[in-house]
């Protein structure tokens, strides 16, 4: 308002006003500009004039609102930016446009005041609000009131609220001047009295939490003009209770019942919401806790106002769909069993009446059995004789049968036997061939057939009891035919007789039934035999039969005459007979009449009951279903709840997270266990149906089917699969909704979008990253309601809306970017990769891989399975609806329902049976596929690792499709193996290999390490033993071991941490042999040892479980199920990562090595770095068509000249098409994609990193081609630097291959020697046509210098130097500096320029003298390109003092006249002292082929650095490692969500919660318990309260000297830092504790610690503090004891010391004050805190104890502070007087320093040494050194000689005969803090230049080697 009254205050000006948004661009302003003036045409161009007045005002109103570009320019400001500088601007058609006049110039606006205004003062205010309030109420007329009164009044409150309530509470507690303006307005609604600023201060009180609690009346006045909506008066609370029961019920008539009780807060926060929708264009925000009743007060309010509320699916509506649902099954069921209930009351009638009709028929019954009786006793009157006749009868019968067989017999002789021998002799001769073999077979017979096949013989004319004649008889072809066709008449009698006897010797063998069972073929020869000799006999008997024959025909007579007798009697029984059963037959037929109607009944009710029997279990299941949904009932409410929940919540959770928070619900609100059943709420037929149409059957794709069946109409799912396009289409399509599929940027997406919602069509967008704003009506319901139809906006039109439209989004990225107001109007469903589904997937591809027909089978079941049980849920129903329509009394009598109900039963029946059949065969084909299920875990295990290590680098993402590519490409390449084990291991071990080689092939090199030990951890978790991963990782809450248990070769610097480790690892001691007096030699020699990773005194570690094993050993215990667990095999001695630990603990210096031995160990792996590869394999082989290849590359590396090498040899130089990718490249990049996808060819879009965002069209273009698209041979490459804006999802689908340029100085110098060699710069020809001709004249002009080539080679070796010294950061460089290939070419460029000015100086005065190139020499400006190098080239990249001095050393080194002096190239490294190079030789050749006399690997003496510096490389590389690997572990990149983060986090955390309580309770002397809380143990501890000492301290005012006051702010400092920890500790404890909720503070804290980083809130605490959480909150525990020491120390009385002697420099130093004032002084400058020497690692800020110390001295010797210098000097720790005697004289404050560090350099002989290979890198300086500030201008009289000033330099006998070095003190080995220089004595280095000519000056030799103090 300030600048809009003084603007318009200008007189003939006119003013531009442009309100800026996020979408303010410089066209907006431009066209702006163009509105408010004319264009005209000038001299100058078009120039702008304003339309009205001399000047044209822009006003710009929140200029910070504009976004940047991907360039990160903001283009509203550049325009502004232009517009002043060059006073105009280029417009869209790019012309010049000129801003007449511009008023400001560039260079008042470069010096131009930034303004400033914050919220007026209290004062101010009070000016202000008096006017205001002095305005609004003149009208009212009352002279009571006093504006000045009311404002007062007014303000207080206003400033009480906004000191009370801050930002930090809450971020909604925001008060501005605002509010009191508003407040002053709204008085107009009131009738002004004692109470209204109370009434009006609800505005402020509504933003807060609570309401005021002393209110008791609200309201305002009628509607004005103003505030048209207010519907609510001045009244009393009764009142404005009626008033709001009033809209209540128009609001349940017209919407829904709402069920409210009105109570006081409800009415009061009414009317605030009331007010503030009346107040015009105001928003709110309803801050609160869920379930206080925000969303239905605001549909209230909203629908007395007449607008409408967009909410989401609510409990409510969730509730009465289940109800509904539930109420309707739990009806189907009822009437089922209730007509079941009917059918059994119907069969107890029937049974009743059967029992009647029963007597009944029984009395019948008994009626015919008398006429029975009576029929009975006359047939056993006539029994016998009826008996005698048919005796009589048979008798007769028979005789004349037999008299019939004698006379056959005698007429035809001998026919009787005859068919007995021709019967048997036909069954010889059907004989079956196989029972003959049979006998043939036979080697030791049975006797019987032995005699019966003697009698065959025998017939036949053959005697003999030898089986093998018999065999040999049988054998015969003819051998049957002969038995069957043999004629017994040709038997002689003496056979005849030798046969019968044998017969009877052997009758048992010739009996019929022994002579078959013994064989087949014996029994029918038995018969043979038998009946031939019958037949020969029979021709004896034929006379005896004659006589026997008369005698039966007299017989005969006798019978016949008896049997006339007989019949006589049983006629007249027959006539008696036919009487009674007559009578009997009556009777019998009314029987039979009562009898078929018991039958009819009894059949009925057997039917019935059988059929209820059928039913019982159907009854008893419907009966126990009907029961468990009354239960369900009961507790729906709480159900719905957590489907609700579970909906709003969970839905865009993973799977593990989901069950994680579901379960914490069910146990915390639901008394029952079976949640998925609950939560689901859907019937296991749906599930069959979904996974039939192919749903996965996974439980996350069900509860995401769920999701959607049920949820809300507009949803967006998250789905890498395009699961919930497909499980839409299959729903819809069986709905018969048509359904339309359309990518979101295609050209007729809104045409789409228009006829799916006018008619009712389903609409599947696909690759929806972001929500268009078209989509935002739609998705809020925002529907206008046009007569009987509902509207909506699309674009610009208005679009009726059909019931039926669905509108479902879909997308492929995992992090989809949906902004707060995109979550609140869609529901966000994940379909993630589960490790249940993916398991599954690779054991279902090894099985089709190696038995396909099993794989088939098993598929097959499962799809007959769920057909079965589709069927049976079916026929179910089925059931249940004919037991539905049926009434139930003919349910008994409808046959046809009876025969349905039957038939259904009977195929249930039948599915039942094969579903148990089924599931039979299922659990034989499942115990198959276990022998296969260990390599889908491994490969499973394998994925989900690879998920996370984009925490190392965001580049690092692998799609699931791609490493499915790796596991197809491992089953086709496994070895074969006939058991099926060793081919699981084998091809396991393959997938390992395979996936390393191909991630590590796209990784850095310096990620690769941490990337293998993250995938050790989980793969081979029997490598770690319990706490020694927490160890590795800095997290270990284990008591540590005494110190005094440490053994004596590990130095005193790792003593703590050798003993943290022997009391994390139990028996280590033990294990590793420590106590062995014979290995004691060996391991002090190991600890000595440069290569200690391997050499172990103890060797032959416990072999390392691989992965594959430990697959197959978690198949079987899942095998043998969760209850049992294989026992891990006890091993002993040392394991690996135990001697990892070992080296971790005492020689840090080799972690890096041994990590990389435990690594390659356990995963089996010759290297973790890729081996070499072929480009055109790779594409060819391991790459789909659709897959891009991304070339990720570092700074300054460019594989496209390898790329199109390689396309030459492959495909061709004519289908190799590149595009440099840039400003406007991106639509000429996707024209080539389109032109070539469909055809053989090789695209490369170059530097896509530049593009960003361009990307997602490219990756939406891939996507669309599909699969089918590409040509076979297509192949596109991109190459691209690591970019943290990298779509995901085309970084997921690339195959990615890493590009690093070689380490080394060799090949850096081969690179370069490559460049110039290529442009010709080396011999002065370059060939740039691009390049300034100035360039090329200096070029040409310098080569005619003979010294240039070894110029250039020593520059070269220059920049591969500082290069290649950048590995050992921070002791080679602090920090790794962008040294490039452009700070070589200016190199270059300088030293052409110097060379040729020389060259041209050298000729005589008229220009064309003789060249010295001819054999003269002339002197290189060698200082004046040192210094240009120094202070431009590379020192202008150097911001450190101590590099600048690395850098300076090198040029003095290097560029001198001795690399001109000699031949060879040895000044630079001693390899080069074969490369004789004479100065005359000006090629290029013998230069490169110096470079192989170069070593491959570099080598410390390169660089001029120690030779242990290995060791610090690989301290800093472990220390990284370490980092990334928490990263890794605990999943840094959250999504902000707090569902499931706090899980993710309680793995960091508590660690972390438990370290401090562990050190709180040690600092408090153990007498507390870890148990008890965060919160206790800070009450009671120490650190965290201030100590008495320190309030003595303080009090003592003016004597306190500056170092006891430095003690002070340490020790509060320290406290508040700790109080801080402590707040924050035990706020983390109640959150995982489930005491707290989460605020955005300890979420940042607790996303922070549990990657063991530093918070935000703790940096600025502790600013140098460690970048390690766990080492951070160590440090600060740690540093507080020993302040508190020092506190207590310094309270102590001050004794009296002797005084310093300041006699002869009084005259300038000593106070012009009396004595009293000086001997003040003078004992303020001692303190206790000197008492004993100080370790200034213990100190939190050590800088400002030396500040102490120099102000204490300035102010004792009464100068300066800047005219004092440090001295050091150094004495023995157990020396008792260690303070010269010239520093007691001169300086008053020294001060002695403990457990400095020494890097680069180790103490020996009372001097710094240089350091040997074995050395470790950091050693502790064995001794005190010594500081004190003393005057400049001692030091200057002691350089002329004064011998006063002696005084003040330390004693000579410490450093005589050494030199001394100024070595850099540093807070840490990090040095990221230069505290101070120390000068200590030095060894004299004998490392000389290479030539011999010249020693390198000490300074310069320990410059180089990076030396350094470190204080911790």
């Amino acid at each position: 308002m300030l600048l809009r009254d003084a603007l318009k205050k200008q007189v003939n000006s006119e003013i531009a006003e442009v309100n800026c948004s996020t979408q303010t661009s410089a066209s907006i302003l431009a066209d702006s500009l163009k509105q408010h003036s004319m264009i005209l045409s000038s001299a100058h161009g078009r120039t702008l004039r304003p339309k009205h007045g001399n000047k044209l005002i822009l006003f710009l109103s929140d200029l910070q609102l504009p976004r940047a570009d991907k360039y990160d320019t903001v283009e509203a400001v550049a325009f502004i930016h232009q517009l002043i500088t060059y006073g105009g601007f280029y417009d869209i058609d790019l012309e010049w446009t000129i801003v007449e006049e511009s008023i400001l110039s560039p260079r008042f606006i470069a010096n131009v005041r930034v303004v400033s205004i914050p919220h007026p003062l209290e004062r101010s205010l009070q000016l202000v609000y008096t006017q205001f309030i002095e305005a609004s109420i003149k009208h009212l007329k009352h002279k009571q009131l006093n504006s000045n009164v009311i404002s007062s009044a007014m303000i207080d409150f206003y400033l009480k609220i906004q000191r009370s309530f801050t930002l930090q509470q809450h971020t909604h507690y925001c008060f501005t001047p605002r509010d009191l303006t508003r407040w002053v307005i709204g008085m107009s609604r009131y009738d002004i009295n004692n109470q209204f600023i109370i009434k009006e201060a609800n505005l402020d009180q509504k933003t807060l939490n609570a309401s005021p609690d002393d209110q008791d009346t609200i309201g305002g006045q009628p509607p004005s003009q103003v505030h048209k909506r207010i519907t609510m008066g001045i009244t009393g609370l009764d009142q404005n209770n009626k008033y709001i029961q009033r809209q209540i019920q128009r609001y349940e008539s017209a919407v829904r019942d709402i069920n409210i009780i009105l109570f006081n807060e409800f009415i009061d926060n009414y009317a605030k919401i009331d007010r503030l929708l009346a107040w015009p264009g105001q928003g709110i925000v309803l801050v609160g806790k869920c379930g206080v009743g925000r969303r239905t007060l605001l549909q209230l309010v909203s629908h007395s106002h007449g607008l409408r509320v967009m909410t989401p699916t609510s409990f409510e509506e969730i509730y009465n769909e289940r109800i509904q649902i539930r109420k309707g099954s739990h009806n189907h069921f009822a009437v089922g069993v209730e007509k079941l209930r009917s059918a059994n009351e119907t069969v107890d009638v029937l049974s009743k009446e059967a029992e009647i009709q029963g007597k009944e028929v029984e009395g019948k019954q008994l009626e015919c059995s008398s006429i029975m009786s009576k029929i009975q006793m006359k047939v056993l009157e006539v029994k016998d004789q009826r008996t005698e006749a048919e005796t009589i009868e048979k008798e007769l019968k028979k005789q004349q049968e037999e008299i019939k067989v004698q006379q056959n017999e005698i007429k035809e002789e001998m026919k009787d036997v005859q068919p007995q021998l021709d019967a048997a002799a036909k069954a010889v001769g059907n004989i079956n061939k196989a029972d003959l073999n049979e006998l043939t077979s036979y080697t030791n017979p049975q006797q019987t057939i032995i005699v019966i096949l003697g009698a065959v013989l025998c017939v036949l004319g053959t005697e003999t009891t030898d089986f093998a004649v018999m065999k040999s008889f049988l054998k015969q072809p003819s051998a049957v035919t002969r038995i069957s066709q043999y004629d017994f008449r040709d038997m002689n009698e003496q056979t005849k007789k030798k046969v019968e006897k044998l017969i009877q010797q052997n009758q048992e063998h010739f009996e019929k039934k022994k002579a078959y069972s013994v064989s087949k073929a014996v029994g029918p020869m038995s018969e043979w035999v038998t009946a031939g000799v019958k037949f020969f006999d029979v021709l004896k008997r034929v006379s005896p039969l004659e006589q026997r024959s008369k005698e039966i025909e007299i017989r005969k007579e006798e019978a016949q005459k008896r049997l006339v007798i007989v019949r006589k009697s049983l006629e007249s029984f027959e006539v008696e007979n036919k009487r009674l059963q007559t009578e009997l037959n009556e009777k019998m037929n009314a029987a039979a009449v009562l009898q078929v109607r018991l039958s009819e009944m009894n059949n009925k009710r057997e039917q019935a009951s059988k059929l209820l029997g059928q039913l019982s279990d159907e009854k008893q299941r419907w009966e126990e279903q009907i029961q468990q949904m009354n239960a369900e009932l009961a507790r729906l409410p709480l159900q719905s709840l957590l489907s609700s929940a579970f909906h709003i919540y969970l839905s865009d959770e993973t799977e593990d997270r989901r069950q994680t928070e579901l379960q914490k619900w069910i146990n915390q609100y639901i008394d029952f266990t079976d949640q998925k059943k609950e939560l689901q709420n859907k019937q296991n037929i749906n599930r069959l149906i979904w996974k039939s149409e192919g749903l996965p059957s996974d439980e996350l794709s069900i509860e995401n089917a769920i999701m959607i069946e049920t949820a809300w109409k507009k949803q967006q799912g998250n789905d890498n699969n395009e699961l919930i396009g497909n499980k839409s289409n299959k729903k819809n399509k069986k709905a018969d909704i048509s359904i339309d599929i359309i990518q979101q940027n295609d050209l007729k997406f809104l045409q789409k979008l228009e006829l799916a919602v006018k008619w009712g069509k389903v609409l599947i967008v696909q690759e929806v990253d972001t929500i268009e704003p078209v989509l935002f009506p739609i998705l809020r319901n925002e529907l206008i309601k046009q007569g009987n139809r509902l509207v909506v906006t699309i674009g610009e039109k208005l679009v009726e809306v059909d019931e039926k439209f669905a509108l479902f989004l879909i997308t492929r990225n995992p992090q989809p970017s949906l902004g707060p107001d995109s979550r609140g109007v869609v529901s966000v469903i994940s379909f993630t990769v589960t490790r249940a589904g993916l398991e599954a997937q690779l054991l279902s591809m090894t099985i089709q891989a190696e038995m396909p027909t099993l794989e088939q089978q098993r598929s097959e079941l499962l799809s007959k399975e769920e057909s079965l049980r589709i069927e049976l849920s079916q026929l179910e129903k089925q059931l249940l609806n004919q037991l539905g329509r049926s009434e139930a009394d003919a349910i008994l009598e409808d046959k046809a329902l009876i025969s349905s109900l039957n038939e259904t039963k009977r195929k249930s029946n039948n599915i039942n049976e094969a579903l148990k059949e089924s599931s039979k065969l299922q659990n034989e084909l499942q115990n198959k596929r276990e022998a296969y299920k260990p390599l889908a875990l491994l490969g499973a295990d394998i994925y989900f690792q690879l998920e996370t290590i984009s925490g190392l680098n965001h580049m690092y993402q692998f799609s699931l499709s791609s490493f499915l590519n790796i596991f197809i490409r491992v089953l086709k390449q496994g070895e074969k193996s006939k058991e099926i084990e060793i081919r699981m291991k084998n091809m396991g071990k393959l997938l390992l290999h395979t996936t390393v080689v191909t991630v590590t092939r796209g990784m850095f090199k310096q990620d690769r390490l941490a990337f293998g030990l993250h995938l050790v951890h989980v793969l081979c978790p029997s490598a770690f033993g319990m706490n020694e991963w927490d160890l590795l990782l800095g997290r270990s809450t284990s008591i540590s071991a005494n110190q005094s248990e440490v053994p004596q070769w590990v130095g005193i610097e790792y003593k703590k941490q050798m003993a943290q480790l022997m009391g994390s690892v139990k028996d280590l001691s033990n294990n590793a042999g420590w106590n062995k007096q014979e290995l004691a030699q060996k391991w002090t020699n190991w600890i000595k040892s440069s290569q200690c990773e391997s050499e172990f005194p103890i060797q032959n570690p416990p072999q390392i479980i691989s992965p594959m094993e430990e697959a197959i050993s978690k198949a079987r215990q899942e095998q043998i199920g969760n209850g049992q667990k294989i026992q891990k095999q006890q091993q002993s001695g040392l394991t690996h990562f135990q001697r990892v630990l070992l080296i971790q603990a005492c020689r840090p210096d080799r972690l890096v090595s041994s990590l990389l031995s435990f690594v390659t160990t356990a995963l089996n792996l010759p290297s973790l770095d890729p081996p070499p590869f072929s480009l055109p394999d790779v594409a060819q082989k391991e790459c789909l068509p659709s897959q891009p290849i991304l070339l990720v590359v570092t700074p300054g590396i460019d594989p496209t000249v390898e790329l199109e090498e390689a396309a030459k040899r492959t495909v061709g130089s004519d289908k190799y098409s590149s595009v440099a990718m840039g400003q406007g490249q991106g639509e000429i990049a996707l024209q080539i994609v389109r032109q070539f996808v469909n055809q053989e060819q090789w695209v490369c879009l170059k530097n896509v990193h530049l593009m960003p965002s361009w990307l997602n069209e490219l990756e939406k273009l891939l996507a669309s081609i599909g699969e089918n698209g590409f040509n076979s041979k297509f192949r596109l490459f991109m190459t691209s630097e690591a970019q943290d804006h990298f779509p995901n999802v085309l970084l997921r689908s690339c195959l990615k291959i890493s590009y690093e340029a070689p380490p080394g100085v060799k090949k850096n110098l081969a690179r370069t020697f490559d460049s110039w060699r290529e442009d010709g710069r080396f011999e002065g020809q370059n060939k740039n046509i691009d390049s300034i001709q100035k360039n090329n004249d200096n070029t040409n002009r310098a080569s005619e210098c003979i010294e240039r080539p070894k110029i250039l080679f020593a520059l070269a070796w220059l920049h591969a130097v500082v290069q290649e010294r950048r590995t050992y950061v921070p002791q080679g460089w602090i920090r790794a500096y962008e040294f490039s290939s452009a700070d070589l070419r200016s190199a270059v460029d300088i030293v052409d320029n110097q060379l040729s000015a020389a060259v041209y100086a050298s000729k005589t005065d008229d220009g064309i003298g003789k060249s010295r190139s001819q054999g003269k020499r002339m002197q290189v400006p060698w200082e004046t390109i040192r210094a240009l190098f120094a202070y431009t080239v590379y020192g202008g990249r150097i911001d450190n003092p101590m590099d600048w001095k690395v850098l300076n050393a090198y040029l003095r080194i290097w560029l001198n006249d001795r690399l001109i002096t000699s031949n060879s190239l040895n000044i630079l490294c001693e390899p080069l002292q074969q490369a004789q190079i004479p100065l005359q030789n000006r090629l290029i050749k013998p230069y490169i082929e110096s470079l192989q006399l170069l070593p491959e690997l570099d080598f410390p003496g390169l660089f001029c650095l120690p030779p242990n510096i290995e060791g610090t490389h690989q301290m800093a590389q472990g220390q990284d490692i370490i980092i990334s690997i928490k990263r890794l572990g605990v999943g840094i990149q959250q999504q902000g969500n707090t569902i499931g983060g706090i899980e993710q986090w309680r793995a960091g955390l508590t660690p972390i919660v438990t370290m401090w309580k562990v050190l709180l309770d040690e600092a408090n002397g153990g007498k507390s318990t870890t148990s008890n809380s965060c919160s206790i143990l800070a009450s009671n501890s120490i650190l965290l309260k201030t100590p008495q000492s320190l309030k003595v301290i303080e009090q003592r005012k003016d004597e306190i000297s500056p170092l006891d006051l430095f003690i002070c702010i340490e020790c509060r400092y320290s406290i508040t830092l700790l109080s801080q920890i402590a707040s924050d500790m035990n706020e983390i404890e109640s959150l995982l504790s489930g005491q707290s909720v989460l605020t955005p503070t300890t979420s940042k804290v607790s996303e922070a610690l549990s990657v063991d980083s530093i918070p935000s809130i703790w940096d600025p605490l502790w600013e140098n503090g460690p970048s390690s959480a766990s080492q951070f909150i160590r440090g600060a525990v740690q540093r507080a004891q020993n302040i508190l020491k020092l506190v207590q120390r310094v309270s102590q009385n001050v004794s009296d010391i002797q005084q310093p002697f300041f006699g002869m420099f009084n005259s300038k130093f000593s106070s012009s004050d009396g004595n009293k004032k000086k001997n003040q002084s003078i004992r303020a400058g001692y303190s206790e805190v000197l008492k004993d020497a100080i370790d200034l690692g213990l100190l939190f800020r050590p800088e400002m104890l030396l500040n102490a110390l120099r102000q204490q001295t300035a102010r004792n010797l009464g100068c300066a502070m800047d005219e004092l210098d440090l001295i050091t000097h150094v004495v023995s720790p157990g020396k008792s007087d260690g303070i010269p005697r010239g520093w007691m004289m001169g300086a008053c404050v020294p001060c002695r320093l403990q457990q400095l560090r020494l890097q680069g350099g180790q103490w020996k002989n009372n001097a710094v040494c240089w350091t040997d290979a074995g050395s470790a890198s950091i050693s502790l300086l064995d001794t005190h050194v010594m500081i004190a500030w003393i005057p400049q201008v001692a030091l200057a009289s002691n350089i002329q000689g004064s011998d006063s000033a002696k005084l003040f330099i330390p004693s000579q006998d410490t450093v005589q005969g050494k030199e001394t070095f100024n070595f850099p003190v540093y807070m840490n080995e990090q040095r990221e803090r230069l505290l101070m220089q120390m000068k200590l004595p030095v060894e004299q280095l004998q490392n000389k230049s290479g030539d011999g000519q010249g020693l390198i000056s000490v300074e310069d030799q320990w410059v180089l080697g990076g030396s350094s103090i470190l204080i911790s």
